[in-house]
């Protein structure tokens, strides 16, 4: 009988029922006078019910905080080409005002040359007096792909 009382001890531990000297398992109708082990507990309140819902909860937050780093890094990128690509059409605008006023031909050519050596091209030149107005366009690769344009004026300061 001492093996007896240990497996019963031993079910009793997961939460079976112990009916006149027969063991059952949860669940099972006893016939006749049955007790309890454990306390009753509902299903719904039950710890192993519930158990990895944290971690279900940490994952969710995690991912959404990934994706919005990556939404920031892009954005971010954009706006760093976007300072390039202004600083490109700085560049071509002084260079086309400057061959302009050193008596060049076509001062739009030589936006387009500096323009096209940093990978951008040249979406409009115009000539007004002693000034060049240069419109650069870039197309950003990243992300969903878009146009970025820049435009940039250059020419001499009136003194006085």
């Amino acid at each position: 009988m001492p093996g007896r009382v240990r497996d019963e001890q031993r079910l009793a531990g997961i939460g079976a029922r112990v009916c006149e000297r027969s063991v059952l398992v949860t669940g099972v109708r006893c016939h006749g006078p049955c007790e309890s082990r454990e306390p009753h507990e509902s299903r719904e309140s039950s710890p192993s019910r519930e158990q990895g819902s944290a971690v279900v909860l940490m994952v969710m937050i995690i991912s959404v905080a990934c994706v919005a780093a990556l939404a920031a890094a892009g954005v971010g990128h954009a706006r760093i080409t976007g300072n390039r690509v202004r600083s490109w059409a700085d560049d071509a605008a002084v260079s086309a005002a400057v061959a302009l006023s050193e008596g060049h031909r076509d001062p739009c050519a030589v936006a387009g040359r500096v323009v096209r050596a940093d990978g951008a091209g040249v979406a409009a030149c115009t000539v007004d007096g002693e000034d060049v107005t240069v419109s650069v366009r870039y197309e950003y690769r990243q992300g969903f792909g878009m146009m970025i344009m820049k435009t940039s004026r250059a020419g001499p300061v009136a003194c006085g």
